[in-house]
């Protein structure tokens, strides 16, 4: 997904440099930021489970 929440707020992978309490916008989770030099940003669950944008991306 490339969408998380920040303290409530919406946030964008790409602009997100470090580490912090990042939650799924669907279910609540907690989400880590991936970022690498040969993909473009995102955050994925920590494990996967039943939600919903654990399958696919988020806009």
């Amino acid at each position: 997904m490339k969408v998380a929440l920040l303290h409530r707020r919406p946030v964008r992978a790409e602009l997100c440099l470090k580490r912090a309490d990042y939650r799924c916008a669907d279910c609540g989770q907690q989400v880590v930021l991936c970022r690498g030099t040969k993909k473009v940003a995102y955050f994925a669950h920590h494990k996967r489970d039943e939600c919903g944008s654990s399958d696919g991306e988020t806009p």
